[in-house]
Parts: C-alpha cells; sequence; structure tokens
C-alpha cells in the first residue's frame, strides 16, 4: 500500500529552498515508520529539519537549524535504528573535511563518526558512496 505523505508545511525557510537531504526507517520500540527531511534555503544557508512519523501521520520541526554540513549523499541509509550520510563540513581556513552524519531515529538526534585517515575524502568525495552491505546484529 502506497501512502501519500503531508506537506511538512516548514515555516521560516524562503521559497528559495531546495530538499537537501532525505532518509526513512522503522522505529523498532515504537513500531513506527519515520521519514527525515533536510532542507536548505538557497537564499541564506538557513537549515531546518522534520521528522514524519506513519503512527501520528504528522511532521515535527525538530531544529530550528539543522548541522551546518554538505550531505554528498541524497539518501540517508538505514543501519541500526540510525539513518547515514557521507558528509563534509568546512573547518578553519576554507578547508573541508569529511565524516559520516547520522541522525537516530528513537531520539531524534544528529551525530558524527570519523573517518579513517587514508585518503583525502573532501578531494575524492565524488569517487565515495556510503553503502550498507549487511545489517548487524
Amino acid at each position: 500500500m502506497l501512502k501519500k505523505l503531508p506537506s511538512s508545511g516548514i515555516n521560516g525557510i524562503p521559497s528559495t529552498r531546495q530538499c537537501c537531504s532525505y532518509g526513512f526507517g522503522y522505529v523498532e520500540c515504537k513500531s513506527d515508520y519515520k521519514v527525515v527531511e533536510i532542507v536548505k534555503s538557497n537564499h541564506n544557508n538557513c537549515y531546518g529539519v522534520n521528522v514524519y512519523s506513519l503512527r501520528t501521520n504528522s511532521w515535527k520541526r525538530i531544529q530550528e537549524r539543522g548541522p551546518r554540513i554538505g550531505f554528498l549523499d541524497q539518501v540517508g541509509k538505514f543501519v541500526n535504528g540510525k539513518l547515514h550520510w557521507f558528509s563534509k563540513d568546512r573547518v578553519s581556513g576554507g578547508i573541508s573535511s569529511s565524516f559520516i552524519s547520522s541522525f537516530d531515529l528513537v531520539d531524534e538526534t544528529f551525530g558524527n563518526l570519523a573517518l579513517p585517515n587514508l585518503i583525502n575524502y573532501v578531494s575524492y568525495s565524488h569517487l565515495f558512496q556510503l553503502i550498507m552491505l549487511w545489517q548487524c546484529c
């Protein structure tokens, strides 16, 4: 069965917005499916984060400003209750750093995972893709 989601109705983001990223997962402890929408305005670099719950059939604004990062994956990969994106962030001196961003669907918070120091991920980011090979128990 397909379900058409209601509009997230993000307020405060100018009409020049674009959807940076999204994700979908199942929260077993709540028997609920959730959709995460991270929206960035082209106008002023403002971010907003919304979470849709199938159980309540509604959107909830969880952060006025989400993480100021560039999601290199548009679709979050769902593993062990969290959505994950290959991401980058600008640090001092205009240099970027790469890492994996995560969003916990249970407590609705962001986190970061460091990448191994083997390669300059930012320079070669077009070569990388975050994938799930198997689900660990």
